[in-house]
């Protein structure tokens, strides 16, 4: 009998153990929400692809009013909860119903139509804390480029302790009264001078300037029908001669045959800018991330 016993008790914990494991997965599997620079990131490149600021108030809130794009306001801290939808215990409908609102009271009290924050039952706390990975930003906080996290210790030491609405503790951000210097360039931006072109000198990472406009032609390597050596060669300089002769050793554009009218279509797909313009750092990835067409024809060149 004492032998059962502990055999049933062993298999006992076996089976809790192996629940909480299962519970364990499930949450990590079900927790969407990217990190809190992706997280501004990605609400930035929402509302202006080419990066910049936005500033929570309620009327930009207003417009992240559905669950494939939902902002929420909590106690004076807004929330992106997209990537949640899916996970949540009460339902998509729930969340759905207080996108684009100030949503404290219904929150507070897990009742979509609630006016006020007494009655109802708040959330737990483990409810609280897996909220700060959705936060943006204080009501009317102006995020993007400007915005700066630091430890909030004065020794540099980090900490990840939380306010009850799950604001994270070590967030400092600037605010909406802050003055921007519009003459100041953000670091994610980058102006494209010989200098910075000539940064951009490999196969891995291949600027060149043809007739004024610079091209992020690092993606087309592998797809030259005239080899990648041709195009090395012209990395991080003015390739203007070497592209209208096909010679990268040119110092004129005044001789041999210039690319085909097809070879010139396809070459716009990797322009960023003109010469000394002030770019997106965004702009140069998404460049980078074009696919070269397959070559065609057997001499070198694209058909026209």
């Amino acid at each position: 009998m004492k032998k059962l016993s502990t055999i049933s008790l062993f298999v006992f914990g076996v089976v809790v153990i192996a629940i909480l494991t299962a519970g364990l997965v499930f949450y990590q599997n079900n927790k969407n929400a990217p990190s809190s620079s992706a997280l501004v990131k990605n609400a930035i490149d929402k509302i202006n692809p080419n990066g910049g600021t936005v500033t929570l108030d309620m009327t930009e809130i207003a417009k992240h009013n559905k669950s494939s794009n939902c902002w929420m306001l909590i106690s004076g801290n807004v929330y992106d909860i997209t990537s949640f939808f899916g996970s949540h215990p009460g339902g998509n409908s729930v969340m759905a119903a207080t996108c684009g609102t100030d949503a404290t009271d219904a929150y507070m009290t897990k009742d979509p139509n609630a006016k006020t924050t007494s009655g109802g039952q708040d959330h737990s706390s483990r409810a609280k804390t897996m909220l700060a990975d959705y936060y943006l930003g204080k009501l009317n906080e102006v995020i993007g480029s400007t915005k700066v996290n630091i430890p909030s210790s004065t020794s540099g030491a980090s900490t990840s302790s939380q306010t009850s609405t799950g604001v994270p503790s070590n967030t400092t951000s600037v605010k909406s009264n802050t003055v921007i210097n519009s003459n100041v360039v953000p670091a994610s931006n980058i102006t494209l001078t010989l200098s910075e072109i000539s940064k951009h000198n490999k196969s891995s990472d291949c600027f060149l300037l043809i007739s004024g406009k610079v091209y992020n032609i690092t993606s087309f390597f592998g797809s030259h029908p005239g080899g990648n050596s041709v195009m090395a060669a012209t990395c991080g300089t003015d390739a203007t001669a070497a592209y209208m002769t096909k010679d990268p050793n040119a110092t004129t554009s005044g001789s041999r045959s210039s690319h085909s009218s097809n070879a010139t279509g396809m070459l716009v797909s990797y322009y960023i800018g003109d010469l000394n313009q002030t770019i997106g750092q965004q702009k140069v990835t998404s460049t980078n991330a074009v696919v070269a067409p397959t070559t065609r024809g057997g001499d070198n060149e694209w058909d026209d």
